[in-house]
């Protein structure tokens, strides 16, 4: 499960996520009651069985067959009783609708996949077992959803229908894996398109597997110790050789190797080159991270007409949140394409919806002013606090501004104090203006 993976700090790279096999053992028999191969088969058996999604299919025809009446009464005692029951209630009535063709099979069978890499590491199961039994509900959680986006949600949901404590002590961390999957460009949802063909194949010798280990590498799985310099480096060859295979994949983390430094010397000639073939090849991160060459001057002569087209292109080739917000700021400012606000908002609002902070400030900046969408304080509020939220040092600086003046939201000054000092130190001029001023307000006249 990708989003286990991402949530536990682990490799995707490698089946299992290669976490220590301690580990894995003490949390089999923590969280599952699993200590041997034979109880694993059993979580399996019973996960294809049925898993939680029976409970919340057993939720959803009691609560259709009620009539309104009937319904509002189970609402209410069950929402006073409070506590698991009514915690299940409310995301089953917040679900039934947009997963009346799944249940929540997303939340089970991503654990099933989750299980099997874990049984695999600790000796329970053999790889090509684990395999064996991971493609097929592979392939039918690709049918069942049609996007990583959806299946996502329906895991999240599942997660917060399984347990109420779980949900309060560790939702913000599974969001914010979620998150990180659905934009970093590092992501496998967004370097693998959810449609990819699942059916067997003979092994290509395509630099897949070089692109597999590099990451390893890169991410200190390959390297027990973690010596930065040299994972790093391990990271580069095997990128390099990758690359020279024809793996996209290895063409993007090579030219961001030589962007950076890691494991070769900086190169920014050499890292436009590599992230060329492989926007060439169609990539849509690498054309996304080439056109922010041509933003910057990088390793390329600066040209807005570029960057455009590369924004374009990356939008149409999975490029991701980021792409759709910096293509959307090119219609804004007329940067190297015709200028339209309308266009701009429609581009800030895809990517705001998918957490990026930058599309999120600049979409509630459009709800403020009206432009390329009908005015509205209380939305432009919203979106402030969510850029807020993900990091943005604009976003906190005008959500602070909210909650100073009323816009929106509900006065607090207080609450508007912490979101501007927040904000002047992530480095926003105007905020640390602000903080001066309310703070040389504050102090008692002498």
């Amino acid at each position: 499960c990708g989003v286990l993976t991402e949530k536990n700090v682990c490799s995707h790279a490698v089946l299992g996520g290669q976490t220590e096999q301690r580990d894995i053992v003490e949390m089999l028999s923590r969280s599952w009651d699993i200590s041997n191969r034979k109880e694993l088969l059993h979580a399996l058996r019973s996960l294809e069985c049925g898993g939680h999604r029976q409970e919340y299919d057993r939720w959803v025809q009691h609560l259709n067959r009620l009539s309104p009446q009937q319904l509002e009464d189970v609402k209410r005692k069950t929402m006073k009783a409070g506590g698991s029951q009514s915690n299940r209630l409310a995301i089953v009535l917040a679900t039934r609708e947009k997963f009346k063709n799944t249940g929540i099979a997303g939340w089970d069978y991503s654990r099933y996949v989750s299980l099997c890499g874990w049984g695999y590491l600790v000796g329970y199961l053999s790889e090509e077992e684990a395999w064996a039994r991971i493609m097929p509900v592979a392939r039918l959680l690709q049918k069942t959803f049609s996007s990583w986006d959806e299946l996502a949600d329906n895991y999240a949901e599942g997660r917060r229908f399984w347990s109420l404590s779980a949900t309060l002590e560790g939702d913000e961390a599974v969001c914010a894996a979620i998150s990180r999957l659905l934009w970093d460009p590092r992501s496998p949802w967004l370097r693998l398109k959810w449609n990819t063909s699942l059916l067997p194949e003979k092994q290509k010798d395509d630099g897949s597997s070089e692109y597999r280990a590099g990451i390893s590498w890169y991410d200190g799985f390959g390297n027990r110790k973690y010596d930065k310099a040299k994972s790093r480096a391990q990271a580069a060859k095997l990128f390099a050789q990758g690359a020279e295979k024809g793996s996209t994949d290895a063409m993007f983390w090579l030219g961001l190797c030589y962007r950076w430094g890691y494991g070769v010397t900086t190169n920014q000639t050499e890292s436009v080159a590599w992230l060329r073939k492989a926007a060439e090849l169609g990539d849509g991160p690498a054309q996304y991270e080439l056109g922010r060459c041509y933003a910057w001057g990088t390793g390329v002569q600066k040209d807005n007409k570029k960057l455009a087209e590369l924004m374009q292109q990356a939008v149409t080739n999975g490029g991701g949140p980021k792409a759709e917000a910096y293509l959307g700021w090119c219609y804004e400012e007329g940067c190297g394409i015709g200028k339209s606000i309308n266009e701009a908002a429609k581009l800030y609002r895809k990517a705001a919806n998918k957490g990026e902070a930058w599309a999120q400030v600049n979409l509630g900046d459009c709800l403020r002013r009206g432009e390329g969408a009908e005015k509205d304080l209380v939305k432009a509020a919203h979106w402030f606090q969510q850029s807020a939220i993900g990091g943005n040092q604009d976003g906190m600086c005008l959500w602070a501004e909210c909650l100073e003046k009323g816009n929106g939201t509900e006065k607090n000054d207080a609450e508007a104090l912490k979101w501007y000092r927040k904000s002047a130190e992530a480095g926003c001029g105007k905020a640390k203006k602000r903080v001066a001023e309310l703070e040389r307000q504050a102090k008692p006249a002498s």
